[in-house]
């Protein structure tokens, strides 16, 4: 017996996918849940002392207080591909410098 029988997979389920048991870590996911919802409250306030402060700096790049620089807001130039247009226009193309890659992703379940 593994000295960590409870972490041991579990058969797959019906949709053919692995499983394994994290018992011993409801502890864990239970922060891990609330930590998400915190990380999406922050993110709200966040965005809102952004949106007060981009107003206030108007068309300003440096924001000042007390005579002294506290951030910057500058523009800056970026240059985007249009994945459809490319694919309408130069099917073969993008075939051609398609790169497939194998990504995991974490999703809490209710």
């Amino acid at each position: 017996m593994s000295p960590c029988a409870c972490s041991a997979p579990v058969p797959a389920d019906e949709g053919g996918a692995a499983s394994a048991a994290l018992d011993h870590l409801a502890p864990v996911l239970a922060c891990l849940r609330e930590t998400v919802v915190k990380q999406r409250q922050l993110a709200e306030l966040r965005r809102t002392f952004e949106t007060v402060v981009k107003a206030a700096l108007g068309d300003a790049e440096i924001g000042v207080i007390d005579g002294k620089p506290v951030l910057t807001y500058k523009k800056t130039a970026r240059v985007g591909v249009s994945h459809k247009l490319l694919v309408a226009r130069f099917p073969d193309v993008v075939k051609e410098c398609e790169d497939v890659t194998e990504v995991r992703t974490l999703r809490l379940l209710d």
